[in-house]
Formats: C-alpha cells, structure tokens, sequence
C-alpha cells in the first residue's frame, strides 16, 4: 500500500531555490524532488512579495559568503546580549521598561522582519505586544497607571489612592514600616487589595516612609597625627583557632605612619597584658635608651572603654577613651585589626594559640617592613615611622626608560 508523505513549504521553497541540503534532498523521491523544482510558487498563502525577486534574493545570498557571515554575527549579537540580560533578570522584565520604544520599534520593522519576527528576537509574544500597544494607544489621563478604566475595570479607585497617601503619611505610624502600616490598615477594613498593589501604588505615588536623620557619625577623616609617636591606638580584637578556643589579640599601632609597635596573643582578655604591649612600645621606642626618639614628647594613647583602657604608673603617657574624651572612634587600629585577619590569619589553617603567636611573628614584620601601605604609597609603615616621605618623581626615570623601552 503506497504512503503519502507530506511536505514542509519551508523545504519546498529550499528545493525550489536551489539550496535544499543534499542528505536531505536524497530522502526525497526524484518525482518530487522535480515537481518542487519546477512548481510555481507565487500564490503560495502568505507570501506577499514577488516570489521571483525573493528567490533571486535568496538565492544570492546562499552563495554570498559574507552575508551568511554578516547574518550568523549578527545572531551571535542577539544571543549575547539575550543571555546577558538573562543572567540578571528576565529579558521582558527588561524591556518592559521602554514600552512605548518597543511598540514604535515593532511598527517601523516589522514591514520589514515581519511582526513575528521581530517579536521573536525581542523575546516577547504575540498576546504580551498586543496588550501593551492597546494600553499605549488608549492611555487615560485619569488612571494612576495610564490605563483605562473601561478596559481595566479593577484598578484602585481615586478614593482607595487618596486613602494610600493620607495613611502612608499618618502620625499614627511614625516609625512603623510599610508592611505593618499595610496589615493594620486591612485588620481595621480601610484596604481590600493585595500587598503587592499597595507596595505598587506607593511607588506610583512617590510616597515614602518618614525616617529619621541617621545619628552615624560621619567623619571625612579621622583622627590624624602630625608626626609618628604623637598618637598610638591600643585595642583587642577576638580571632577563633580551629580547635575552637577565642584567642585575644592585642595590638598598638602608630596613627601616623600605621605601624604595628608591639602586640601580644592570649587565650584570656586580660588588662595585664594590654599594659605589658603598651610598655612594651614605650620601652622601645621613647625611652632615653632609645637615641632617635630621645626628645620627643610622650604620645597620647587612644583606646576604647574596655580593658585595655587601663592606666600603668611606670609609663608617662596620657589616655584617651574614644567617643568620650574625644569624638572620633579607634577606627584606626581597628583597620590594621582587619588587615590582620582578612589578609593574614582567614587565609591560613590556624589550629591554636601556639600557631598562632609563631604565625603573627612571622607576618607582623613583613606587614611593617615589606608591605607598602596604601596611605603611604610606595612606603612601608616601617619606613614613614623612622622619617621617609614619599617623593613625587622618584620613579620618573624608571617609567621614562620603560616607555622608550616600548618604541
């Protein structure tokens, strides 16, 4: 019994042109092969142009390499910029931003492309573009959201709307947020809309939750100091082992040139050894043993109200607590705490207290000798604390000879 197959007007219009696939046009029957050659195809439905002038177009470009390459760029475009777009947030999310765009873009082209087309590359469907040229073509001066009423019967009403604004703003809930203010309202019977709609006309509104000035204190500079040993910081910051034990680290830092003077790791948060880093420091770096710093003025010492801020008889320094003897924070030192555990001691397997100390001895040195600080440019705290300043030019003749090194 003979079968009857039928044939795709795609595949038909390929064989007409000249450009059917060969594999594929062996699966056909010869008969039909030749039938779909030489049929004509001008009244085919749908087809609106000359078909004589579309298939010498056609078939110039089968034999029109860069075309075809100008053509398969071209998608390559289109689908990176779909899947960059994708990656974030839905494509039509996107373009329904610029609606009125899109309907004035699908109008100009799709004579050309064909409505279809265009809407396919634009990712969007028939029945979604239909509804936004409606909207844009019927747009109401009355509606909130441009629509009109007759054609969407369930938007709020000019009263609901004026309800929204005069709660938003009520004495009544100072200070409550939004999603509060929302829930009593429907238990008291004022609202019968979802959450998202009034989220929606709050927006469309332009209304927004009263608050209050923020009280952070806003420094565009910190405390800083003119000169190195003019002020220290001194604080404890809590590092965790792998063998879960809170280890306490105690570090004194130099403001003016960020260098770490001494420090000290324990397993207990003890004020005893808070006096002992600070003397440490004085020992080392005022006292008249010391012939660099022999005529310089005791440094002032910055802590917080915590126990580190302990007196010590034996060490002539005057104390200040921050954000009481002074409006600044230690935020300082608790910078150079930072430097310390994100790029130092996060980044390495510490299983106790004893790694620990013998880790910060190996690190601490290379962060005050061998780390250039970003306050400092190509100077290491080490460096600007014994009295090197940054210079201008030194590097000058190094790019100079790189850049004539180029050419």
């Amino acid at each position: 019994m003979a079968t009857y197959c039928s044939y795709h007007s795609d595949l038909k219009l390929a064989a007409n042109l000249g450009v059917l696939n060969a594999e594929l046009a062996r699966t056909i029957p010869a008969s039909t092969l030749h039938r779909f050659r030489t049929s004509d195809y001008s009244r085919l439905f749908g087809l609106s142009i000359d078909l004589a002038e579309a298939m010498h177009l056609v078939k110039k470009f089968a034999h029109n390499e860069r075309a075809q390459a100008f053509f398969r760029a071209a998608l390559r475009v289109k689908t990176f910029l779909v899947s960059v777009l994708s990656a974030g947030r839905s494509v039509v999310r996107v373009v329904a931003k610029h609606k009125d765009r899109v309907v004035r873009l699908v109008e100009r082209v799709s004579a050309t492309l064909g409505e279809r087309c265009t809407l396919r590359l634009l990712g969007l469907t028939k029945t979604r573009f239909s509804r936004w040229r409606t909207q844009l073509s019927r747009r109401c001066p009355v509606s909130l959201r441009s629509l009109c009423l007759r054609s969407h019967p369930h938007q709020l009403s000019s009263r609901e709307i004026a309800s929204i604004a005069r709660i938003i703003h009520n004495d009544r809930f100072q200070g409550w947020p939004a999603v509060s203010v929302y829930w009593k309202t429907v238990r008291e019977g004022h609202f019968g809309f979802a959450l998202s709609t009034f989220y929606k006309y709050v927006k469309l509104l332009g209304l927004s939750r009263s608050r209050p000035a923020s009280r952070r204190k806003d420094h565009a500079q910190g405390v800083r100091a003119s000169r190195p040993n003019e002020l220290w910081h001194a604080d404890v910051t809590v590092f965790t082992t792998m063998d879960r034990i809170k280890a306490y680290i105690y570090l004194v830092v130099d403001n003016f040139s960020r260098r770490i003077l001494s420090w000290d790791a324990d397993t207990s948060l003890s004020a005893q050894v808070h006096v002992a880093t600070v003397r440490e420091a004085y020992h080392k770096f005022i006292t008249v043993g010391n012939a660099k710093h022999s005529d310089e003025v005791p440094p002032l010492l910055m802590t917080d109200g915590g126990p580190e801020n302990v007196e010590d008889p034996a060490i002539p320094i005057d104390r200040l607590i921050a954000g009481q003897d002074v409006r600044y924070s230690n935020s300082l030192v608790e910078s150079v705490n930072k430097i310390v555990k994100y790029q130092s001691l996060y980044l390495t397997d510490i299983p106790d207290i004893a790694v620990l100390q013998r880790h910060l001895a190996r690190w601490i040195p290379i962060y005050n000798n061998e780390r250039p600080h970003c306050a400092h440019r190509y100077l290491t705290p080490t460096e600007v604390h014994e009295g090197a300043r940054p210079s201008t030019d030194r590097f000058t003749k190094q790019f100079h000879d790189a850049r004539m090194a180029r050419v």
